[in-house]
């Protein structure tokens, strides 16, 4: 029997309960329609759940042939020769004086084939995506499948959505669609995979690992779950060999076919986590909804995440190939652009932790310092100062020392489990404000150098010089000028003068900036 209606051939599969019951309950109404990129399982979850519920189908895959309606109905009356128990005469042929009334050829045709069946039987479409949107087909089934007769289910296979012409039967409610959430495998099943497998070797923690990326893409497991068995897999990384392989089924099926206009768009918009139809008309300056909605519908790895504005989102493996396709093809003067831009569109949609990750990973220094000193503030206030140090650590130290407030919130980094690395960071800032002429910098630093923490980091005269610092700075500057920074200046100057536990050796400074104690008091209780 030729493969275009031969049904396939499955051996250790594994039984996706679960979905057989989901099916059992769809198969109430005239069609049930499984949606999902190349990879996902479509065709073992038909042949699988058939087998389970030992009915056998009568299978046909489409292809570039069935443009035509006289191959479709050639082929589908050939399967039906096959299979069918009843002898009599065979279903007709679509010879042209049957053309002009295709719409009743079609009709009779499939009462024909309804009525050769035995049931409970099957007719399974497969690789529906294959036919042409512009296919006169298009229009000829759905009238077909709005009057299946009791006992036959239908199932159509197919990496697209059903195109408008179907839109009645979901109407009717004659239709029940399986999209890509609900054909993913969950990480229940990948577990039983790999004991069908043979993966008994592999630990529930690399698999709970791995899941983020791989998510319920049934082909790349299969991948995964080979190296495993070649002890290729024993951590949280994907093997090259693996990765290579999954990258290449990203061209073979997707990348290679679409137009270009369609790659740029999404090697550009990878870029982004999310993307949003304005970001993607941002990033590639041209209008991507069309794009956008069409991949989505086509299941080409994209997903809808939300109902009000409408974003979405890539598979985590086909962003990974996509930024790698971009690093290949795009020179780097414009992968640079494109990265700045990216950071810019994630900073205005509140999405700062990625916008900072993407400049990181670009190198883009200059950018990542701007943004860094505009977050800083918050992290702090978050109390998420680990995360505030590696940011800045990941600068190059040259554009660290451009800088003195990257010193500084270095310095507020290390506070609490540092005072000593910290005061140094405090007083290269405070030397560098200094130089820059910058009061509020040089405020804020003396204010973390004799902060009540830095207790025991320094000597008495050291203390007497950070004084005298004081006294010259409001001499030149008034305090007043910086309301947000004056109430933590005055309470480290009222602590350094009276709360050290230093009063017999500091007592002199304390007559001496009398003064600057009596400001500090004044400005504390203002401030108060």
């Amino acid at each position: 029997m030729p493969t275009k209606v031969a049904p396939p051939r499955l051996s250790a599969v594994y039984p996706r309960l679960r979905l057989f019951r989901r099916v059992d309950s769809a198969r109430e109404r005239s069609l049930v329609w499984l949606s999902a990129p190349a990879g996902y399982g479509k065709t073992t979850l038909a042949v699988s759940y058939l087998a389970a519920r030992k009915i056998k189908p009568l299978w046909y895959r489409f292809d570039e042939r069935d443009a035509d309606p006289a191959a479709f109905f050639y082929y589908l009356r050939l399967a039906m020769a096959r299979q069918a128990r009843r002898k009599g005469e065979p279903l007709p042929l679509l010879t042209p004086e049957y053309l002009p009334g295709l719409p009743v050829f079609t009709r009779n045709f499939f009462d024909g084939l309804f009525r050769r069946l035995s049931v409970p039987a099957a007719l399974v479409f497969d690789d529906y995506h294959a036919l042409s949107d512009t296919a006169v087909l298009q229009d000829l089934l759905p009238k077909v499948f709005a009057d299946v007769p009791e006992g036959v289910s239908v199932l159509v296979l197919s990496r697209s959505m059903p195109p408008p012409s179907f839109a009645p039967l979901q109407a009717k409610r004659l239709m029940r669609v399986f999209d890509t959430d609900a054909l993913s495998l969950t990480l229940g099943e990948v577990r039983g995979i790999a004991r069908l497998q043979g993966g008994h070797g592999l630990s529930a923690r690399v698999l709970e690992a791995l899941y983020p990326r791989v998510r319920g893409w049934a082909a790349a497991w299969m991948v995964l779950l080979e190296r495993a068995r070649a002890g290729d897999l024993a951590s949280a990384e994907i093997p090259r060999g693996a990765r290579e392989t999954l990258f290449d089924y990203f061209v073979a099926e997707l990348f290679a076919s679409a137009a270009p206009e369609v790659q740029a768009l999404l090697m550009k918009t990878s870029l982004l986590p999310q993307i949003s139809t304005a970001m993607a008309q941002v990033m590639t300056g041209t209008g991507g909804d069309a794009i956008l909605v069409e991949l989505e519908r086509r299941n080409y790895f994209t997903a809808r995440l939300s109902a009000g504005e409408t974003i979405y989102e890539f598979h985590p493996l086909f962003r990974e190939f996509l930024l790698a396709r971009l690093q290949q093809t795009l020179p780097e003067a414009e992968q640079r652009s494109l990265r700045r831009t990216a950071a810019r569109l994630l900073c205005e949609d509140g999405r700062h932790d990625e916008a900072i990750n993407l400049l990181v990973e670009g190198a883009h220094w200059d950018a990542l310092a701007e943004l860094i000193l505009q977050q800083a503030p918050r992290l702090v206030e978050q109390g998420r100062v680990a995360t505030l140090q590696a940011w800045i650590e990941a600068l190059p130290p040259s554009v660290r020392e451009q800088d003195p407030w990257l010193e500084y919130w270095l310095g507020i980094c290390r506070l609490a489990y540092g005072p000593i690395e910290a005061r140094s960071h405090f007083e290269r800032a405070y030397d560098a404000f200094k130089q820059r002429h910058d009061a509020r910098g040089m405020y804020c630093a003396w204010s973390c150098v004799v902060h009540p923490m830095m207790v025991g980091t320094g000597t008495h005269a050291a203390l007497d010089h950070w004084l005298r610092e004081l006294s010259t700075l409001e001499h030149r500057f008034s305090v007043a000028q910086y309301p947000d920074v004056e109430p933590q200046l005055v309470y480290s100057a009222l602590m350094a003068l009276s709360g050290t536990g230093r009063k017999s050796r500091a007592g002199k400074s304390v007559q001496k900036y009398s003064r600057v104690a009596e400001s500090a008091t004044s400005a504390w209780s203002s401030s108060s």
